[in-house]
């Protein structure tokens, strides 16, 4: 099965998640955390793991980095 067939839910982004994304926005101003250390300040759209949980990432707000859609994508 893909990600993408598995609710929200399930790959762990239910309302905990949701409470952690407000967090890290508030932290981080809603600034993309890649453009700004660019010296670009740019809206941010996505948190993001630095680390992804496929790769032993965890939710620790340390782990976590607001970031604008073009960023996110790559």
């Amino acid at each position: 099965m893909t990600w993408g067939a598995e609710s929200r839910h399930k790959r762990g982004y239910g309302t905990a998640w949701d409470k952690l994304r407000k967090q890290v926005m508030q932290r981080d101003c809603g600034i993309c955390q890649s453009c700004r250390k660019q010296g670009r300040a740019t809206r941010a759209q996505a948190v993001d793991h630095i680390i992804s949980k496929a790769k032993g990432g965890t939710d620790d707000l340390d782990n976590l980095q607001c970031l604008c859609n073009p960023c996110h994508d790559t």
